[in-house]
């Protein structure tokens, strides 16, 4: 059994004192290891950075009364959210029923990854109701940029920038996710 984490608070400390990183980072992680002992070190890591970036958010927002249960609290949320990106990522991955809902099971089931993944990158633009849809569309068609900007009227230039620009939101939204995982 593991011993108890550092106490990350100091006795008799002002309010408005800043609390001891590293011993808050040794806390969390310690108990987050206790939460999620099959989770590889690496993810427990990045659970305890992500953890002490809202530690700090919260200690720039208000005077933290009891940072130990504060501690807990992300902790615990950390972990949830950990679990809970990766049973998403379980039922995109997991293969489709037989019967699927108005046969989508029929008109998926013989599709490549990459299709898939493309079908995944289009239903993101469109979630985000941006114009990056469209554009998501005609690149995955195979569609000329030229002709793209010839029908939106805009130069190809415009074109391929705006493109450009959705690409990098698309891969930031996937940065701060574990790798394989699509936002719902």
């Amino acid at each position: 059994m593991d011993r108890d984490p550092p106490d990350p608070t100091s006795a008799g400390a002002d309010d408005r004192a800043a609390p001891d990183w590293a011993a808050a980072a040794v806390f969390l992680r310690m108990r987050l290891r206790r939460s999620l002992p099959r989770v590889q070190a690496a993810d427990i890591e990045d659970l305890v950075q992500e953890a002490l970036i809202d530690l700090v958010r919260a200690h720039r927002h208000e005077p933290i009364r009891n940072l130990e249960a504060l501690l807990v609290t992300l902790a615990r949320r950390k972990a949830v959210d950990l679990v809970r990106r990766r049973e998403r990522w379980r039922r995109i991955v997991q293969p489709m029923p037989e019967e699927g809902e108005n046969g989508l099971a029929d008109r998926v089931r013989d599709t490549d990854p990459a299709a898939r993944l493309a079908f995944l990158a289009v239903q993101f633009f469109a979630r985000e109701g941006s114009p990056c849809e469209s554009l998501a569309r005609a690149y995955l068609a195979g569609h000329d940029w030229s002709e793209v900007a010839a029908s939106e009227g805009l130069a190809e230039a415009a074109v391929r920038k705006r493109w450009s620009r959705c690409v990098a939101h698309l891969r930031r939204t996937l940065a701060h996710a574990p790798p394989g995982w699509i936002p719902e």
